[in-house]
């Protein structure tokens, strides 16, 4: 991935190995398709940034070589900051997908002779690991040289006729060379390009590649120790061993040869070895490396009507083509005729001058495809893309001006590499990446506003935080589920009103907190669970039902139900053994359905209201630590099952209002409770009171029948009062916070005197730049002769959290970005000052302005 910049100027490179050039025609030394990764790391002011996996300018960038231009095309634009920001570039190659930049494991081939196909490329080509990097680079508009070199050693061994052959004799003779005794796991630090070996010595030999007389092989920089064998050289069926008197090293970055002659004795035929010469020297370029320059394509100039007529005029048949590069432009109904039907042996094909004149890009089924190359000239991938090629290998870049992925476009792809979606796109529809192999960080474009069904589903070597969108406006059902590397908080944004089935569903790295707006009026059947969502989160004000299991087996601490919820539905928090202290149901609820809060383990107390009429069957079940039960009902609740299976009844109290007493105790259910008394009242409002750095009092209202007491609060806030009797209105201040501190949270404890009674108010005080009130400046106007027409764009229903996230603030910027688009205020934009304020609100709400 790589981040914009202000400078919109794209930063563009061009890369050589450094290398003799001994038979190629070029001495670049790549070869049309060649793939390498780039890194791109901003200076901070005069000093050089650190190399990271992530959150770098550019991050494992691939660049594509085309040889008929001379140009490497990244998968998507890197551009540089600005006009004055420095960068150290760094590249390496092969392309591959590393998840640390200091230890990216490294594996040199067992068999270098294994020629290249269209599956991968050839055994010595893949083992040769290249690394460079371009230190201290002012922005530019000219192209970037980047030159890498060769980091791993290379072995040459060549073999010469001695006495005893005739020129015929020594051509026939049978002859293999082997290297023997090394190590062939590695470990790279792609920050200095050096190669560590790792693992144990290879029992296995390793395969030189083959040319006439040479033998050559990829090394691991490693050194032998004296007398160990390097070499094995068999002759018509005769190994002899080669080794070395003292300790020998491969070199890194360079070639180490052997010139070995073999003499034949007569009349036995045996063989002897002499070593003519041995020498360390700068690495040559191989006569056989990137044995993709040799493929040979069928080229199909599409100038006719139909795509087929072009083909019919050069007498193919289209069972034979293998290699096809096509010219000339297509239509959709041409690029059916690409299909496994019509074209069963197709393995390779180049797109890459195609003009799609629908602006649509689709293969469909295509089983022995192995390798494409696209065109950059159409605007969405068309339903079925690619995922009808299960042996293609990727990555499959999408260019800039794509805005839409359709359905199934890469669904169970076995593509590797990063995903790097486009700028321009705004629709994912359904299943468009479910269970494909791309890995790394996934970043959606802030312009999507679509994320269909599946979208990114099963997606297990995605990583990094999910961030939705803010402009998002639809979101389907498993669109993320069991994508389990995605990490952070999760922030809903505020055009979505319904969180779908299993939306989350299994997304165990989502180990932060859930931000839901009052918006939100459905959360869907297992929406949330199995993730590793925790911390507190209130539910919508709004909410006029959540499925079943909506919030089961995540780790949640504290899960606040608002007034107006007339259930809890079957499951919706079963098996949340982090949820702790008191459960407190609305007044309003008047159903608990099935495994309700089943195995909550860690909950102390249950409240529920005047209104509970059914609790269902192992509503409660497995809950083992609550100490006390108050029911409000003044008849008791109708109990299916068991609702309270392995509570301890036998210890606890249940409270209910004094003049049901009698019918509790009689009731079904009700009466295995062995202690039941009358409830006294002990309640408090707000229960979660929030803050930014300034000195901030709120108005506490406390219920309570009888006297009580503050048993408890943080030492940044006071009281009021602190002890009393019967109701009382109460303020609570809460001390300023220095800037720049880190967040705080606690809770003020309520008890009644001599009671088991206890109700809390949640705190939390999040530290911001601007102060409350403040009154901040969006744009000053740059036109007029009186200092401009003053506007003030406010917002409401944004709590500290919404503040300290900048959300209220870049919905304020989205609001006067918005104003401004409509005439005639667009045109007259510069002679406006816009200003905003930072308005505090102790409920996160819908969020207008």
């Amino acid at each position: 991935t790589s981040q914009g910049g202000g400078g919109n100027n794209p930063l563009t490179l061009w890369a050589d190995i450094k290398q003799l050039a001994v038979t190629r025609a070029d001495d670049e030394g790549f070869a049309d398709g060649d793939q390498m990764g780039v890194y791109v790391v901003d200076y901070e002011g005069d000093q050089p940034g650190t190399l990271r996996p992530y959150e770098n300018r550019a991050n494992n960038v691939c660049h594509t070589y085309d040889e008929t231009t001379g140009k490497w095309t990244p998968a998507s634009p890197i551009y540089w900051k600005d006009k004055r920001t420095h960068v150290d570039i760094y590249g390496y190659y092969p392309l591959g997908g590393p998840t640390s930049v200091t230890a990216y494991p490294f594996t040199v081939q067992a068999d270098q002779d294994r020629e290249t196909d269209m599956d991968d490329m050839g055994g010595y080509e893949a083992s040769d690991f290249l690394w460079g990097k371009v230190t201290d680079m002012a922005p530019t508009t000219t192209s970037i040289r980047l030159t890498l070199a060769h980091r791993m050693a290379c072995a040459r061994v060549t073999l010469a006729m001695g006495e005893g052959f005739t020129a015929q004799e020594w051509a026939e003779l049978e002859k293999q060379v082997q290297l023997v005794n090394l190590v062939r796991k590695a470990s790279i630090d792609l920050s200095t390009g050096t190669v560590t070996p790792t693992g144990k010595v290879e029992k296995t030999a390793t395969r030189p590649q083959h040319n006439g007389n040479e033998w050559r092989a990829i090394v691991v920089p490693q050194t032998l120790a004296a007398g160990t064998t390097l070499v094995d050289i068999t002759l018509d069926g005769q190994t002899y061993h080669f080794s070395r008197p003292e300790d020998f090293t491969f070199q890194a970055g360079r070639m180490n040869n052997f010139t070995i002659r073999v003499d034949r004795k007569f009349p036995t035929g045996d063989c002897t070895l002499t070593l003519l010469g041995e020498s360390i020297t700068p690495w040559e370029s191989d006569p056989m490396s990137h044995d993709g320059t040799a493929r040979k394509y069928i080229v199909v100039n599409s100038t006719t009507e139909y795509f087929w007529d072009s083909i019919r005029a050069l007498g193919i048949n289209p069972n034979d083509i293998v290699h096809l590069k096509i010219t000339g432009s297509m239509t959709n109904l041409d690029r059916i005729m690409l299909s496994d039907y019509w074209m069963p042996n197709l393995r390779t094909l180049n797109m890459r001058e195609v003009i799609n004149t629908d602006k649509a890009f689709s293969v469909g089924s295509s089983k022995m495809l192995r390798q494409l190359i696209i065109s950059e000239n159409f605007e969405r991938f068309e339903s079925g893309g690619v995922a009808g090629c299960p042996h293609l290998k990727g990555p499959i870049p999408i260019p800039e001006g794509v805005w839409c992925i359709g359905m199934d476009a890469f669904h169970g792809t076995n593509l590797s590499g990063t995903l790097n979606l486009p700028s321009t796109l705004t629709k994912i529809e359904d299943r468009a990446f479910a269970a494909c192999g791309y890995e790394g960080e996934l970043r959606i474009p802030k312009g999507v506003t679509y994320i269909g069904e599946e979208a990114f589903a099963w997606c297990e070597k995605l990583t990094g935080n999910l961030a939705l969108p803010k402009g998002l406006t639809y979101l389907g059902k498993y669109a993320f589920q069991e994508s389990k590397r995605l990490t952070g908080d999760l922030v809903i944004p505020p055009s979505i009103k319904t969180i779908p089935d299993k939306c989350f569903y299994g997304c165990s790295g989502l180990r932060g907190t859930l931000a839901l707006h009052d918006g939100i009026v459905h959360i869907g059947s297992n929406a949330f669970a199995h993730s590793g969502l925790r911390g507190d989160v209130a539910l919508p004000r709004h909410l006029d039902g959540h499925s079943k299991g909506a919030f089961a087996h995540t780790q949640f601490s504290h899960i606040i139900f608002p007034e107006g919820t007339f259930s809890a539905l079957d499951n919706i928090c079963e098996g949340c053994t982090n949820l702790t202290g008191p459960l407190v149901l609305p007044e309003s609820m008047e159903e608990i359905g099935e495994s309700a809060f089943n195995g909550c383990t860690s909950i102390t107390s249950i409240k529920m209201g005047r209104n509970m009429s059914y609790i269902g069957p192992d509503a409660f079940a497995g809950c083992t630590g609550i100490k006390s039960i108050v029911c409000e009902a003044p008849t008791p609740p109708t109990l299916e099952g068991e609702p309270f299976k392995d509570v301890p009844k036998d210890s606890l109290t249940l409270e209910v209002p004094e003049a049901a007493v009698a019918d509790y105790q009689v009731a079904p259910g009700w009466r295995e409770f062995k202690f039941i008394a009358a409830h006294r009242e002990l309640s408090c409002t707000p229960g979660l009171v929030c803050a930014l750095n300034a000195r901030q009092e709120q108005t506490i209202t406390l219920k309570a029948e009888g006297a009580w007491k503050v048993e408890s609060q943080p030492t940044w806030c006071s009281i009021s009062q602190t002890s009393g009797s019967g109701n009382a209105t109460l303020t609570l201040t809460i001390d300023p916070m220095a800037q720049a501190a880190e967040d705080r949270k606690g809770k003020v404890v309520f008890t009644l005197t001599d009671k088991d009674y206890v109700c809390e108010v949640l705190l939390t005080q999040r530290d911001y730049r601007h102060e409350c009130d403040q009154r901040i400046t969006l744009q000053k106007a740059t036109e007029g002769n009186n200092g401009g027409i003053n506007i003030l764009l406010l917002g409401d229903g944004y709590d500290a959290r919404d503040i300290a996230r900048e959300t209220y603030l870049d919905v304020m910027k989205e609001q006067m970005e918005r104003f401004f688009s409509i005439e005639p205020y667009s045109t007259y934009s510069q002679y406006f000052n816009v200003y905003t304020a930072i308005a505090l609100s102790q409920e996160s709400g819908i969020g207008t302005a």
